[in-house]
């Protein structure tokens, strides 16, 4: 039936006038256009929808690596406030036992945090005066811990303290310390400007002028048989240059090469004095110099070198309850 009716179409086709053919043609041609038309358009859509679906997976994909990375923050600001506030304990505790120790001397106890040292390290000082009983002490860097080293001292029955400070400013306020302290005479506090000093690695750096001073220490210790020395190295600051604190082993090794050195090193949680003491146990190995090295998880990092003698082929352990 439809094969019929198309047929009669065509026939009247045929049979219409040429205008009306044309008009049919035009038609014809307009509905193509418009299929084609269509067809871009049914093309654009599903190009356009692709790329919204593409669009929402980036969207899906970026909020879920950002939920990941708020579940790893959370989890890392849990973890610096656990160990925020077991420093902090640490360090109350630190200080109350420190104060103990300081309790009757008629002075206050100086500050100890920020720049002087923390209270940790301060009584860990404390400890090792008590057990090691130091023939001398020698202190780069001057401050708090000068008082504290000068007092503990005093309550062991004395000892020889060489305290170095490169600046003006500090070496004056901890001239007041030591006079309000009545320490001003247990102390040999040396003002020592920054000098140019070659490092036994042959760099060159700029460290305390103290050869004199430390010439004149040794000569002082010629009668102690096997001298045991503590090193304090809590200068000059990290603005000073990089390894700033590098040259004061080869400035000790120099001076004292029979003398037991335990060198505590102030700072090692930060990467300059890593590599300072990175530095010290290759020198220390090329010298051939027996060593122990120790890490102490002090709140802001401390490093222990205890170095035997230059006639010593290994290093002994200390008697009388001192660390390894």
């Amino acid at each position: 039936m439809h094969l019929s009716m198309l047929r009669r179409i065509q026939q009247q086709l045929k049979l219409a006038s040429p205008s009306t053919q044309r008009q049919v043609n035009e038609l014809q041609s307009q509905l193509a256009s418009v299929a084609v038309q269509l067809h871009d358009a049914q093309r654009e859509l599903v190009a356009t929808l692709a790329t919204a679906q593409q669009q929402q997976r980036s969207l899906l994909d970026h909020i879920e690596r950002q939920q990941q990375e708020l579940v790893q923050v959370r989890e890392q600001l849990a973890d610096a406030m656990k160990r925020e506030s077991h420093n902090v304990v640490q360090q109350v505790e630190a200080f109350l036992n420190l104060q103990s120790l300081w309790s009757g001397q008629g002075t206050p106890m100086p500050p100890l945090h920020g720049w002087p040292v923390s209270s940790d390290i301060a009584l860990h000082l404390a400890e090792l005066l008590r057990t090691e009983r130091y023939d001398q002490v020698i202190e780069f860097g001057s401050g708090s811990s000068t008082l504290i080293i000068a007092r503990l001292q005093q309550q062991l029955g004395g000892g020889r303290l060489l305290t170095f400070e490169h600046l003006s400013k500090y070496h004056e306020q901890t001239t007041a310390l030591l006079q309000r302290g009545g320490l001003k005479e247990s102390v040999d506090l040396q003002l020592a400007p920054l000098a140019s000093r070659g490092g036994a690695n042959g760099r060159e750096y700029r460290y305390y002028d103290c050869d004199t001073a430390l010439a004149r220490t040794a000569q002082a210790l010629r009668g102690v048989s096997a001298p045991k020395l503590l090193v304090f190295v809590d200068g000059p600051p990290a603005a000073t240059g990089a390894m700033a604190r590098y040259p004061a082993l080869d400035a000790v090794l120099v001076h004292f090469p029979a003398a037991a050195l335990h060198f505590l090193l102030d700072d090692y949680g930060r990467q300059d004095e890593k590599d300072i003491v990175k530095t010290w146990e290759a020198d220390l190995r090329r010298a051939e110099r027996a060593y122990v090295h120790t890490s102490l998880p002090m709140e802001k990092g401390a490093s222990m070198l205890r170095i035997a003698p230059a006639n010593a082929t290994v290093y002994a352990k200390p008697s009388g309850g001192g660390q390894v």
